[in-house]
């Protein structure tokens, strides 16, 4: 705080592509997370972090925090550090739709969002016309591509390449609509789709 007041902080700061967050103690006011502050404590978000595990380290951290604030504040000493209310952001409720991939974005932003939406609403496409949610990526790189946003680009290791605008997704992990989670290159060695073939949309019910 004072960033990402609201329901979902942890999501928000992923999807942002922040480098860090952590987790805050406050007083109780009127407002939602507007209270003077007591303790705060800092941790470095993760390239391979999405919203279940940096959600369970913040809670982690937030435990013993929770503690010596509780501690503090009935020793009379726990700190009131006011917040500007005219400064940060509120953290919106995630949506289902914030999990339909946009392939048009850059592929780090992509990534970023993939990772806020996992576990839930779930980062979805529609790879060779069958839906399925992306589970791990990582951005490949930030040049043109000279293919379609959302083509299918080959497989590399142990996933697949699609294009974004401008770069590349590397898909590490995905889960096909009625199937268990699997590497990328296992999804493209059974479903064989085309070069350049463009991974659709799924519009959430």
């Amino acid at each position: 705080l004072p960033d990402y007041r609201g329901a979902s902080p942890v999501q928000r700061a992923l999807w942002d592509g922040r480098l860090a967050t952590g987790v805050t103690t406050l007083w109780m006011d009127e407002g939602i997370d507007t209270g003077d502050l007591i303790l705060q404590h800092w941790t470095p978000i993760l390239p391979e972090d999405d919203g279940d595990s940096l959600a369970r380290r913040l809670a982690a951290l937030g435990a013993p925090l929770l503690v010596e604030s509780v501690r503090r504040a009935m020793r009379g000493d726990a700190p009131r550090v006011p917040q500007d209310r005219g400064a940060g952001s509120y953290a919106r409720k995630l949506a289902k739709s914030d999990g339909v991939v946009d392939w048009s974005l850059d592929a780090e932003v992509v990534w970023n969002r993939q990772r806020a939406v996992t576990p839930w609403p779930g980062a979805s496409t529609v790879p060779h016309g069958k839906p399925a949610l992306l589970t791990r990526t990582r951005p490949l790189h930030r040049l043109p591509t000279g293919r379609s946003p959302g083509a299918f680009l080959g497989i590399e290791g142990e996933g697949i390449v699609v294009a974004c605008a401008p770069g590349a997704l590397h898909v590490l992990l995905l889960k096909p609509e009625g199937r268990a989670e699997m590497n990328g290159a296992a999804w493209a060695r059974g479903a064989r789709p085309a070069p350049g073939e463009r991974f659709g949309v799924e519009v959430p019910a």
